[in-house]
């Protein structure tokens, strides 16, 4: 089963002696309980011990009329497509924001997408929808996502120069 993003938050339940243990540590470091779990989880993707994909995210590269689109799927909404430079100034977008709260960003695309800030959340508008709120770690970790697709597509797809071959002159 894949989760979707946007959904509320998950709650658990832990002792208490561990709740105790995590918010000494979160404030040790500086953080709340759940950068602190940010952290750790950001840690474990670090040295390949998780995938660094978001559960319910899908990121594709495309051709439109032999031009290169990238779509972003998030959950079961409706795909944002727009070209690689956009969808990398998108994710260049998501981590302002999640990064400097109370940042707001209309994008002037086709894709009619909005990037603000709900609460402490990050949110993503694409049209009339809500396809995104979560917090801001969870937003960096999409635009990382996005980038390392994005660029990675872009560098594959790239045509190949090959040096002229010499031939050896009598």
């Amino acid at each position: 089963m894949i989760a979707t993003p946007s959904k509320q938050p998950a709650a658990i339940r832990i002792p208490h002696a561990r709740h105790e243990q995590l918010l000494s540590l979160a404030q040790f470091h500086g953080l709340t309980i759940v950068g602190l779990i940010e952290r750790f989880i950001e840690t474990e993707i670090a040295a390949g011990n998780l995938p660094p994909e978001l559960p319910g995210v899908s990121i594709q590269m495309n051709s439109f009329n032999g031009k290169p689109m990238t779509s972003l799927v998030i959950g079961a909404h409706d795909p944002i497509v727009m070209t690689p430079a956009s969808m990398l100034a998108l994710a260049e977008q998501i981590e302002r924001i999640a990064t400097d709260s109370g940042a707001h960003l209309d994008m002037d695309t086709p894709a009619t997408v909005k990037v603000h800030r709900v609460g402490s959340a990050v949110a993503i508008d694409h049209g009339s929808q809500r396809v995104f709120t979560d917090a801001p770690g969870v937003a960096r970790s999409l635009a990382v996502q996005i980038k390392t697709v994005t660029k990675g597509a872009k560098a594959a797809t790239r045509p190949k120069v090959s040096k002229p071959k010499r031939t050896a002159s009598k």
